[in-house]
């Protein structure tokens, strides 16, 4: 049976303003454990959204009584202007763990709209291994790939077969889905890309360098991201591989952030 939960219906926006009325209404009435209930049963974009049509001084009482079970991504969904409101009603040591859990680009995002000293404390707070590439990623200028490029992708030696590079897939660490893969020489510069579903559908024994796509767009860490986001458009991409000075392949960005990239372009305009 379909969870009608996933549906999407006719009248979903309208079905969600009266969702957000409902909770308004528990908070006003102080009914704050039905309150919470509620509040986590939101998809973490929907709860972005209701914080973001919320008044800041209604975050001291929201937030910290879901500030234990919240998705991290939350934070990143909500709006710049409402991201340093929420951050000081978590408090340090609860946005240092949710930042933790968020992937670098994201980490960046929520990061740099704070003022200079949030900004510091966290960063200063944060897993030895996460500060150290948010330090490397702010050395980036505003408004370029090295500031959003994702550290978590797959990339395949250009002389794997097919049954290699699904096992490499199987033994990484990679937590998100993904819809490509980078094929790279033995420099580790990229020669190419290939989609998941042609692995799948392909004979174990089939070299890479036979499937790969070899017409594909390569970006260096200083690209602007409206440069970026008219590629992504123009050529209707899944990924772009990023490259240091030297051609070094040193991430990627993947269509699932270039469309959340695209959608704040066009909301700043």
């Amino acid at each position: 049976m379909q969870n009608s939960q996933n549906t999407i219906l006719s009248d979903y926006q309208e079905k969600l303003a009266e969702t957000f009325e409902h909770i308004n209404y528990l908070i006003d009435n102080d009914k704050v454990d039905n309150a919470k209930t509620a509040l986590l049963e939101l998809h973490f974009a929907d709860l972005a959204d209701f914080l973001d049509n919320t008044n800041h001084r209604l975050y001291d009482l929201i937030l910290p009584i879901i500030a234990e079970d919240i998705e991290p991504e939350t934070l990143v969904w909500l709006s710049d202007s409402n991201k340093q409101a929420a951050i000081e009603a978590f408090g340090i040591d609860k946005t240092v763990k949710l930042i933790n859990q968020l992937d670098i680009e994201d980490c960046i995002e929520v990061i740099d709209t704070l003022d200079e000293d949030l900004k510091d404390k966290i960063i200063k707070n944060l897993n030895p291994d996460k500060k150290k590439q948010i330090i490397e990623g702010f050395k980036y200028p505003e408004n370029t790939v090295g500031r959003i490029v994702e550290k978590h992708f797959i990339a395949f030696q250009q002389d794997w077969s097919v049954e290699q590079a699904i096992e490499h897939i199987r033994k990484s660490k990679i937590t998100h889905d993904f819809h490509a893969g980078i094929v790279v020489n033995s420099k580790y510069q990229p020669v190419g890309n290939i989609l998941l579903c042609t692995l799948v559908k392909s004979l174990p024994t089939e070299p890479l360098i036979n499937l790969m796509n070899s017409d594909f767009k390569i970006a260096e860490t200083n690209t602007k991201l409206d440069e970026i986001a008219f590629i992504f458009k123009q050529y209707a991409l899944t990924i772009v591989p990023v490259v240091n000075k030297k051609g070094k392949l040193v991430g990627s960005i993947s269509i699932d952030n270039m469309i959340y990239i695209i959608e704040e372009q066009t909301e700043n305009e």
